[in-house]
């Protein structure tokens, strides 16, 4: 192979990985769920304001907005009303801010170096890094919106550095939509201010004026529409959570191992910038400049790693800026290597072309993994039919969209709940927060507590929303599928019904969903009715604690010719004695206003045991049970009777 291929090799494979990662995103454009767990939250809060209501305001059971500021909401939403209703709309946003990210990506470097080639690599530099990033680029989130903000804010401040022209007006309006689109860019921004002040010795106040100017006064404004809420959600609730300094130095873990080639490169890039500058062939102010964004972007990316909690998208800012500046290292060395002849000129090329594609070998990744399957699509439609087929209302707590598709009402989901609860010591919180927060509580007690949904799905079982609700169901036990295909690995496992007697009233015996509560013993026979084969079976019950009740039973023993196989049934109450009744003859038997003392109740899952005693132990029974139960019901009570 001549030079020349190894010349073009790091774009071959630039556009190699170009083309996989836009394909991935084409593909999953139209796919009808959640890519990643909190997604959905994501399209429920663009719907909520297709439709006409407000982001930022007090909460209610349907609607709590995440923490993120309103941009790409405003902008999901309009998409909404062009495309439709449903995943296309906000992945269509990630999908044309990607899309201009690489195209102002491209148009910068080849207006530094001169050289299609470089404008072509810096844009695969930053498409291959799609699954090192979370394979999140084309997400219905906030990430990409954010990035094509700061590089267009970027793309217009070297603008006006070079021109001196009204471009620094262009720069603070789009610094300004992409910290409102998403506040990580603030350390991005904070960085580059410093830095930019420093080097021109203030002489740069002015466009840096301008962005606090806009943005102070967009943050105040909304603050006041809003009266706090915009404030509570987007700041309040993301400074008052745990920090984890030690999560700073697995950054580097995280980043140096598979992004040293890129890194190298840089690092001689800016190296060789910097011998440049000394020259005067290079202008300091334009070099830091561009240092300034990138150091800010890494920033961005490395300030993240202060939670407790990350994923890989949290890379996606300082892939930017090293696919920004590995394009002008390329196209800087491509135009330096033609200086030299022979074996000198091979090695030093030869040197890039290796670091490239290194860089590109330790970025590979299957394709295939990064896209939902066919399982995965009928699994959720079985979920949504599932969700349909229930009556009343269903929360799906930790997952978006999938009730509107059933037709049903979205209501708060997890995540931004999480965010909002999840302070790390609310008694120091800021006696607003700390009643907005509490608010925001009192919305989702009140409905659990108050039962306001027939089901409720989540991921795992929260045991504090017993007994108010009990788990009924686990609907994908057994199959699988519908697991997202990025970030936490989640799908809502537990289906909890509405406990039908907490506040009094009677136990569904025969219903299905309540089989996991009858144990050692009972069956439901094919006629449906609730029967019990042994001598011995208990009854699952969750009851408020502390609170009496009354218990009815009525049930039928077993006969066989006339003649009742049971003698005696007693019943208990967590081995506590409630009641005992001799069986003289066939027919039903009622048991009638049993007193549950409040201290026999632990506001778990309680053991109603009901024991039988029969005539013969070796009597035949060609049924093979000795009681059906007909009913169960509790009542709340006061005092003992």
């Amino acid at each position: 192979m001549g030079l020349r291929f190894w010349f073009v090799l790091p774009v071959i494979l630039a556009i190699l990985s170009s083309a996989v990662s836009l394909l991935i995103i084409l593909i999953r454009l139209r796919y009808p769920f959640e890519l990643e767990w909190i997604e959905g939250a994501y399209l429920d809060q663009a719907r909520w304001v297709a439709s006409g209501n407000p982001l930022f305001a007090a909460p209610l059971i349907n609607f709590i907005p995440t923490n993120k500021t309103p941009v790409f909401f405003l902008v999901s939403a309009i998409f909404i009303k062009l495309f439709g209703d449903g995943f296309l709309a906000v992945r269509l946003v990630s999908a044309l801010a990607v899309l201009g990210t690489v195209i102002l990506l491209g148009v910068m470097v080849y207006k530094d170096s001169g050289r299609w080639s470089a404008s072509i690599l810096s844009m695969g530099l930053y498409l291959a890094s799609f699954r090192f990033t979370g394979s999140w680029m084309d997400l219905g989130k906030t990430d990409s919106l954010f990035l094509f903000w700061i590089l267009l804010g970027f793309y217009w401040q070297r603008k006006y550095v070079e021109k001196k022209q009204g471009y620094f007006i262009l720069m603070a309006l789009a610094y300004v939509l992409a910290y409102y689109t998403k506040q990580l860019a603030l350390p991005t921004l904070i960085v580059m201010a410093v830095i930019s002040l420093f080097i021109s010795r203030l002489a740069s106040w002015k466009e840096w004026l301008l962005t606090v100017v806009l943005g102070v006064g967009v943050f105040m404004v909304l603050d006041q529409i809003t009266q706090g809420w915009f404030s509570f959600y987007t700041f309040d609730t993301t400074i008052h959570h745990q920090v984890e300094q030690a999560m700073l130095l697995d950054f580097w873990k995280k980043v140096l191992p598979p992004w040293w080639p890129t890194l190298l490169l840089v690092g001689l890039y800016a190296g060789r910038m910097l011998w440049k500058i000394q020259r005067k062939e290079v202008s300091f102010q334009s070099f830091a400049l561009l240092m300034s964004f990138c150091l800010g972007l890494l920033a961005a990316s490395w300030s993240v790693f202060l939670k407790v909690w990350t994923y890989d998208n949290d890379l996606m800012p300082i892939a930017l800026g090293s696919a920004l500046m590995g394009g002008l290292a390329y196209g800087e060395y491509a135009n330096w290597y033609q200086q030299f002849q022979g074996r000198k000129q091979t090695f030093y090329w030869g040197a890039i072309v290796l670091m490239l594609a290194a860089q590109f070998f330790l970025w590979r990744y299957n394709p295939l993994r990064q896209l939902p399957t066919q399982q995965d699509a009928s699994l959720g439609q079985e979920f949504v039919e599932h969700i349909a087929s229930l009556e009343g209302d269903v929360w799906v707590f930790n997952h978006g969209f999938y009730t509107a598709l059933a037709g049903k009402p979205t209501f708060i989901h997890s995540s931004p709940f999480g965010d909002v609860a999840g302070v790390v010591s609310p008694d120091e919180l800021p006696e607003d927060t700390a009643e907005r927060r509490n608010q925001v509580l009192q919305v989702v007690n009140e409905a659990v507590e108050g039962q306001r949904f027939s089901w409720i799905f989540v991921d795992k079982y929260p045991q504090n929303w017993l007994p108010y609700y009990v788990l009924a169901e686990q609907f994908f036990t057994g199959k699988d599928g519908l697991f997202p295909v990025t970030g936490a690995p989640s799908r809502s496992e537990y289906g909890l019904m509405r406990n039908p007697v907490v506040y009094g009233g009677e136990y569904p015996v025969n219903s299905s969903f309540v089989n996991t509560f009858f144990t050692e013993g009972w069956i439901l026979s094919d006629m449906g009715r609730r029967q019990l084969q042994d001598q011995q079976g208990t009854l699952s019950i969750a009851l408020l604690p502390e609170q009496p009740y009354s218990l009815d039973l009525h049930l039928i023993p077993q006969c066989v010719e006339n003649v009742s196989i049971v003698k005696k049934i007693s019943l208990y109450w967590n081995a506590y004695f409630l009641a005992e009744i001799p069986i003289t003859a066939c027919g039903d038997v009622s048991l009638n206003k049993i007193y549950l003392p409040g201290y026999a109740i632990s506001g778990n899952l309680d053991a109603l045991q009901i024991n039988t005693t029969l005539i013969d132990n070796n009597w035949n029974n060609p049924e093979n049970w000795t009681i059906e139960l007909m009913s169960v019901a509790f009542q709340m009570t006061g005092a003992i009777p």
